[in-house]
């Protein structure tokens, strides 16, 4: 196959005794290093002359090509993991979107699902706005970058501190099951995302970029963790904000939006259903980090000498 590069490209020509995957994989290694080299200006440049100055370890060309197959089956168990975790949410997903519609039921549960506004099934409460000089001292606070990726908040979380009165933890108090909803995000995709509050969080108040969602017992804490994100109603969450410099969402649009749930048994048994897939995609993640750290551990051996592969 014969290919063209331009002018924001460099290519190099590597003589017969070098094996490509060992220099790729050490270039790769090395990648912010190398950037460290980069002219600055309005954009990183990296010239030819940059380029022939970085000083590449070469062992014997078999051992290159060893350690490169050694990286390489790395990557190969980490492409597994990253393959099945995709197939595992995609799963998750299709049951959702049956278990959380009532498209499709669990066995022995016959009785009909309720169809609410969540302004009838619970309260909600915008978090607390204080200046600049109260941060950094005081009782502990959850923010937007608490909830962001974050579906539980339990008390042992590191928070950030804020100077607050006890009116005001009365008032923006965090009690087990209570649920945060994002007010505000640069981009759409992450407003109206939530955490759920797994322990009373003592002496504890919120952000007035989040707002709390307080239901009236209506709705099974476990249960709460999946029914906000589900596909269709992240869609209707995303419709209903507006859109200035973020994409926001107010009180009245999310007390207006409609859930359909069932009896607390049938809530309790489908939310075990969805937390058992979320343990199991834990479980991938965990291996592939795992898998991560041994490559990385491995490249920081291998493509400095440090362990050799073959005699020398």
């Amino acid at each position: 196959m014969v290919a063209t590069i331009n002018q924001a490209c460099a290519a190099i020509i590597l003589n017969q005794d070098i094996y490509n995957n060992y220099v790729f994989c050490y270039l790769a290694h090395n990648y912010e290093e190398i950037r460290k080299l980069s002219n600055t200006g309005n954009q990183e440049n990296l010239n030819g002359n940059i380029i022939k100055s970085i000083n590449v370890p070469l062992p014997p060309l078999a051992e290159q090509k060893t350690i490169a197959l050694s990286l390489s089956d790395t990557d190969a168990l980490i492409a597994a993991c990253d393959r099945a975790i995709t197939k595992k949410r995609n799963i998750k997903q299709g049951e959702m979107q049956q278990l959380l519609t009532g498209k499709m039921r669990l066995p022995d549960f016959t009785r009909e699902w309720e169809v609410k506004k969540l302004g009838e099934i619970g309260e909600f409460k915008n978090g607390i706005n204080k200046g600049k000089e109260d941060f950094g001292f005081g009782h502990p606070f959850v923010n937007l970058l608490d909830v962001f990726g974050r579906s539980k908040i339990f008390q042992y979380l590191s928070l950030g501190l804020v100077n607050s009165s006890s009116t005001e933890r009365k008032v923006y108090e965090l009690k087990k099951g209570d649920v945060l909803f994002i007010r505000s995000s640069v981009k759409p995709e992450g407003v109206g995302l939530t955490s759920v509050i797994y322990d009373d969080l003592e002496n504890t108040v919120y952000s007035g970029f989040l707002i709390r969602f307080r239901d009236f017992g209506k709705l099974d804490c476990e249960y709460k963790l999946h029914c906000f994100n589900e596909e269709k109603f992240r869609k209707i969450v995303i419709d209903s904000s507006t859109v200035s410099a973020n994409t926001n969402i107010n009180q009245d649009a999310l007390k207006s939006l409609q859930i359909k749930f069932p009896p607390l048994p049938e809530q309790k048994a489908i939310a075990q259903i969805l937390s058992d897939m979320d343990a199991e995609i834990a479980a991938l993640e965990k291996k592939r980090d795992k898998y991560k750290a041994i490559k990385q551990g491995m490249m920081q051996e291998l493509l400095t000498g440090k362990t050799r592969l073959i005699d020398k």
